[in-house]
């Protein structure tokens, strides 16, 4: 790890590309360069982010993974994440479904969070604030 590198991450997973940009660019507004901000257009290459990231050492503090992208849905995507790297807080996005199917596909509690497309910035910093104070940097 280069020292003065952020050492914690934040991923982004949506196949759409202004929204991917745009939630980056929120994200990176919001939290400056205390973090690094990785983004991937599906969860293939999310994952392989998400590898790259842990073998660098990089603790990756939230993913905020779409619902609806090509191949694997964001559903699936994230309970791979939860078994896996199973202190990744994750949050739920989608232009297709509401917060009552989002709780019934997650009943595990995987997820900490689910927006409804248009993502309300206020919303989305209120709940990622929360998930950096219950894991303080190291």
């Amino acid at each position: 790890m280069e020292e003065g590198k952020p050492t914690q991450a934040m991923l982004c997973v949506d196949d759409e590309a202004i929204i991917l940009i745009h939630m980056r660019m929120m994200l990176e507004k919001r939290y400056g360069s205390k973090y690094l901000y990785k983004q991937a257009s599906d969860a293939e290459m999310a994952l392989k982010v998400l590898e790259g990231l842990h073998q660098e050492g990089v603790r990756v503090v939230v993913v905020i993974s779409d619902w609806l992208m090509p191949g694997m849905k964001g559903d699936e995507f994230l309970r791979l994440v939860h078994s896996k790297y199973p202190d990744i807080s994750a949050i739920l996005v989608s232009g297709q479904i509401d917060s009552s199917t989002a709780d019934k596909l997650f009943p595990d509690g995987s997820i900490i969070g689910f927006f409804s497309k248009p993502v309300p910035a206020a919303e989305l910093f209120d709940l990622v604030d929360r998930i950096i104070e219950m894991h303080p940097s190291n």
